[in-house]
């Protein structure tokens, strides 16, 4: 039978350390997290045929990648730490069994069962500052989850732009051979007549190979693309139309957006590595203090005689306060100190690096936008200028008072000046999608908020 001393001690420890985790405002056991409401990107049959928007296939990309499937492993990972770092708040119960051999007048052996508890009563920030380290892994691990996102939004959304860039080229170069093609014709038409030599239809033909020749091209590089995109939404999706990307999501509003340090990975990571720094740092000077804690213990020896008061079968509790300190360590402890506040200035330093360097990269960016913009005018202007010398140029070759060659030329201009401010216009728009993703502000204007929210939980900083 278990005694009645035995159990009244086992009740009194197990009373007081509920009250010294209230008074040490301690962390709750239960998990108070609820699930967060999402409203997930879906995308049905009829997206698929009316065009998939550059939202959808960002949001698909990131739903499917395996890159951000591994971060969130590993952030999760790391948010169990902190649950393991927290236990050191609570008591720590462990049972053993002792078997002794006695000598002497009470000759034998002798088996023990035993409980002994162990609450912490004041450390001076040991349990904290590993709880710090933990939550700054986690953050540093949630910084990595959202890297990863937003390197899908960048290389997704250009593969976007590109097969917008090459179906339009491709249009483009449709047109031009269209266009060289009527030239052969009137070519072969004056031929006939004698108004012209052969040499015309000769110029004529090979400008139609060459024109052929960079349809393909294009064609090919379009067929790589789609690929490539495949690659990040899936095959399901390698025949959907993409709907229209231009100025009505890309234009100047969006420098109006302003650098948002809490949701850029790189400043979430440094300062993350700050944060851990600083716990070292804590944790260093925690070790040169003393741990202070409640202890006790439980036994019965069920064969034999007790080993710590001989007697037979007998019973020995205990419970008493322990003050443990590291008397020599070697200079262990000191050196830990001063590594870690190294390791403090060396984050201070790594953030206003970063700061710097986020500022020049931003500033670059829309450098290169406004130098696009005031190039688009010049092109489209060129353009205008020339689709207009074009048509002179058929007309006065049909009169017989302009060379082929003039004309061919023309044509080639025409697909030159066109392809020329196509790509102005998509290395614009990309410029902005970098800008989106440099800022921080990415996965806001493209709504994926909900679906990060949900693979970070409510720890995604706003």
């Amino acid at each position: 039978m278990v005694s009645i001393k035995k159990l009244t001690l086992l009740m009194l420890f197990l009373s007081i350390s509920p009250c010294i985790a209230k008074h040490s405002n301690l962390p709750s056991l239960h998990n108070d997290n609820q699930e967060v409401a999402t409203n997930d990107c879906q995308v049905d049959s009829s997206m698929t045929t009316k065009g998939l928007s550059l939202n959808n296939i960002i949001c698909i990309a990131i739903k499917r990648y395996p890159t951000i499937a591994s971060a969130r492993s590993g952030y999760e990972g790391y948010m169990e730490m902190i649950e393991a770092a927290k236990a050191g708040y609570y008591p720590q119960i462990n049972f053993n069994v002792q078997t002794t051999k006695s000598s002497g007048i009470r000759d034998g052996y002798a088996n023990t069962p035993r409980v002994t508890m162990q609450q912490r009563i004041y450390d001076f920030g040991k349990v904290s500052s590993s709880i710090e380290q933990s939550k700054a892994e986690a953050d540093r691990q949630r910084g990595n989850v959202l890297q990863q996102i937003d390197n899908i939004i960048i290389q997704s959304g250009n593969l976007a732009l590109e097969i917008q860039r090459l179906e339009t080229l491709e249009l483009k170069s449709k047109n031009l051979l269209q266009g060289i093609n009527k030239v052969l014709d009137i070519a072969i038409s004056r031929s006939n007549s004698g108004v012209s030599t052969q040499s015309d239809y000769i110029q004529a033909k090979s400008r139609q190979e060459a024109a052929e020749a960079n349809l393909f091209d294009i064609q090919t590089q379009l067929s790589t693309t789609r690929r490539k995109l495949t690659t990040y939404i899936g095959s399901q999706y390698s025949n959907a139309k993409l709907a229209t990307i231009g100025d009505k999501l890309f234009n100047r509003n969006i420098l109006q957006y302003p650098i948002n340090e809490k949701q850029i990975p790189t400043v979430i990571m440094n300062q993350a590595f700050r944060s851990m720094a600083q716990a070292q740092v804590d944790s260093a000077k925690a070790a040169l203090m003393p741990t202070i804690s409640l202890v006790g213990s439980v036994e019965k020896t069920i064969h034999g005689y007790n080993p710590n008061n001989g007697k037979y079968k007998g019973n020995y509790n205990y419970l008493g306060l322990s003050v443990e300190q590291s008397v020599f360590s070697g200079g262990e402890n000191l050196a830990k100190l001063k590594s870690a506040q190294k390791q403090l200035n060396l984050a201070d330093y790594d953030i206003k690096t970063i700061r710097l360097e986020l500022n020049d990269q931003v500033d670059s960016i829309k450098l290169n936008i406004n130098g696009i913009e005031s190039r688009i005018k010049v092109l489209a202007s060129r353009l205008k200028s020339i689709n207009e010398t074009r048509i002179l140029y058929r007309e006065q070759y049909t009169l017989g008072s302009r060379p082929i060659l003039d004309l061919l030329n023309s044509e080639e201009e025409v697909f030159q000046a066109e392809t020329n401010l196509i790509n102005a216009h998509h290395d614009r728009w990309s410029y902005y999608l970098q800008y989106l993703v440099v800022t921080g502000n990415a996965r806001q204007i493209f709504k994926l908020e909900p679906l990060v929210d949900k693979y970070l939980g409510q720890s995604n900083g706003k």
